[in-house]
């Protein structure tokens, strides 16, 4: 599943800011507690999808910008990787 990892480490685990590269080149760049995604961070998917916001227990959590390869934008709230509104599409992959 993981193609390389290139960053912070703390006691043999991802801890700090790192860059973390799938096989099928989807990225993430941000931060890590204990080999999790946590705070801050950017995943660009590997068809063209964007998203830049909050991480918490390594899944798309709090205030966060989601850019589809087709250009259309969701800006707003998460809850464990899903969309937190009633009006907007679900299809987000969860990396």
């Amino acid at each position: 599943m993981v193609r390389y990892y290139k960053g912070e480490y703390k006691w043999g685990a991802k801890h700090g800011y790192g860059v973390f590269v799938y096989r099928d080149e989807t990225r993430f760049e941000g931060t890590f507690t204990n080999n999790v995604k946590e705070g801050q961070g950017i995943m660009y998917y590997s068809d063209g999808s964007k998203y830049v916001g909050d991480y918490h227990f390594g899944m798309m959590d709090g205030q966060g910008e989601y850019v589809w390869p087709n250009g259309v934008k969701y800006i707003g709230e998460w809850r464990a990787c899903l969309l937190y509104t009633s009006d907007a599409a679900d299809d987000t992959p969860c990396v």
